[in-house]
């Protein structure tokens, strides 16, 4: 399954696959290209809602969106208990 997203103006909002791993890097990269092309966006919500599986690729992809782009308002959003540990552990609080 791929990356998909939704731009509704000023928040875009990410809603990842059951697998996050690093062969979803293309898929990634691709919506976050299509939603920086709008200046309009400051807020960018990551729906983890579907995530079962994450890997160090995907969470280090997450790092450089988080840490390389303060344009954005960047929200982790709907993680499960074990996906929320991974996140907490790599330091990616999520906000919900």
């Amino acid at each position: 399954m791929q990356v998909s997203y939704r731009d509704s103006g000023k928040v875009a909002r990410l809603e990842l696959p059951q697998q996050f791993v690093f062969s979803s890097h293309v898929a990634f990269r691709e919506a976050l290209k299509n939603i920086r092309a709008s200046e309009l966006v400051r807020a960018l919500d990551i729906d983890f809602q579907r995530v079962r599986q994450i890997d160090s690729a995907a969470l280090g992809m997450l790092r450089c969106l988080i840490y390389d782009e303060p344009r954005y308002l960047v929200r982790l959003l709907n993680p499960n208990h074990e996906i929320r540990g991974m996140l907490e552990m790599a330091q990616l609080a999520p906000s919900t």
